[in-house]
């Protein structure tokens, strides 16, 4: 299925061009990130959603570079990890698996405190340096242009 099929069954997509500005803007915020969910001076539990604002970043970056962007509603950080099976064509399985810790994260931020383990935010760190290379491989094949420093 590509990614234009999947918006015509869910209807969720908004078509929006993006710029390589906004592009670069969202590529700092996914290294930050990843810097700070690797920091272990930090919480686990801040480091564990840090780790997974990263992989979100990266699903917002391959749907604006397509020239989508999904409405801020109810499941869109959902929407944007399914969406990754898509765009840059992760397999089910990792999507899963990054689907799993979305949740984590849920319970982390809205409902318990001290709930993420280090050896869940090791794995979510590694998975979501995992996809940030995935993305990047995926720019460099089909979109170089973003991955120049914008003007």
């Amino acid at each position: 299925m590509t990614l234009e099929n999947w918006d015509k069954e869910n209807h969720w997509l908004k078509k929006e061009i993006s710029s390589q500005q906004e592009i670069s803007g969202l590529m700092k915020k996914v290294e930050r990130n990843l810097r700070q969910a690797s920091n272990s001076d930090i919480d686990d539990d801040w480091r564990l959603s840090m780790a997974m604002a990263a992989v979100l970043q990266c699903g917002t970056i391959a749907l604006r570079v397509l020239g989508y962007r999904l409405p801020v509603e109810p499941g869109h950080h959902d929407k944007t990890i399914e969406s990754l099976k898509y765009s840059v064509g992760l397999d089910s399985e990792f999507v899963g698996k990054l689907q799993a810790f979305r949740r984590k994260r849920g319970v982390v931020m809205y409902d318990y405190s001290s709930t993420a383990s280090s050896t869940e935010v090791a794995q979510l760190l590694n998975y979501a340096m995992r996809l940030r290379e995935d993305l990047w491989n995926w720019l460099r094949a089909n979109f170089p242009q973003y991955l120049k420093s914008p003007k």
